[in-house]
């Protein structure tokens, strides 16, 4: 896994990167007891026959309500 070394993001918000083969399927789909998001898009290195070699994934959470 990776942190993004993208600007800084709201406390609210992280984004990470991770190899295929090391994906935190438990992390990413596993219940949190409170409202939260996962964004899941193609990451890392792309080879034509393989696809992308891992995923970014962006960590949200519901901070308040209007």
């Amino acid at each position: 896994m990776e942190a993004c070394s993208c600007p800084s993001y709201p406390s609210h918000l992280e984004v990470k990167s991770h190899e295929k083969a090391y994906f935190p399927s438990q992390e990413v789909y596993g219940a949190r007891g409170r409202p939260e998001l996962r964004l899941i898009t193609c990451g890392g290195s792309y080879d034509r026959r393989k696809g992308y070699s891992g995923n970014v994934v962006v960590f949200a959470r519901l901070t308040g309500i209007r």
